[in-house]
């Protein structure tokens, strides 16, 4: 679990961030979380001499989409009446990211696993539970989703 746990924690752990380590298409960094345009960043064409992170994120958003379609059609993730994969273009305060839409895995506060996706992968997410505004978000970190994808094994 995070080690924030409110929205002050996380008010201001994202407050003011000028970071110049952006790593792609949706956030600014690992640390701060804010969203940035990537029209002003160089940060998408840094390449390892394969793939730039434009292309890396493009894979993440493409294999989180099909991670969440196998998940709505496997009986073992099912939980009550419906599926815990879930899209919304809003967060649960009702603010949002034009442009952007939240799809996510579990909407229990310690099940999270949410990213911030293109408006562009939308009409690909059909198989989702769309709700009005995302579950309330539960302050978890990059760290906490890599372990929460790997209790999904």
């Amino acid at each position: 679990m995070s080690n924030m746990k409110t929205k002050e924690d996380f008010n201001n752990w994202t407050k003011g961030c000028e970071c110049e380590n952006s790593i792609g298409q949706t956030w600014c960094c690992n640390q701060c979380g804010l969203p940035y345009d990537t029209r002003k960043s160089k940060s998408v064409e840094i390449s390892d001499g394969y793939h730039t992170m434009s292309e890396l994120y493009e894979h993440r958003n493409k294999l989180f989409i099909v991670l969440c379609s196998e998940i709505s059609k496997n009986p073992q993730y099912q939980t009550g009446k419906k599926s815990q994969v879930w899209r919304s273009k809003r967060h649960s305060d009702e603010s949002y990211y034009s442009g952007w839409f939240i799809m996510g895995i579990g909407k229990e506060s310690g099940e999270q696993i949410t990213y911030h996706l293109p408006e562009s992968l939308w009409g690909k997410t059909d198989f989702a539970d769309t709700l009005e505004k995302a579950p309330q978000y539960d302050y978890h970190t990059s760290n906490d989703v890599l372990n929460r994808l790997m209790d999904l094994l």
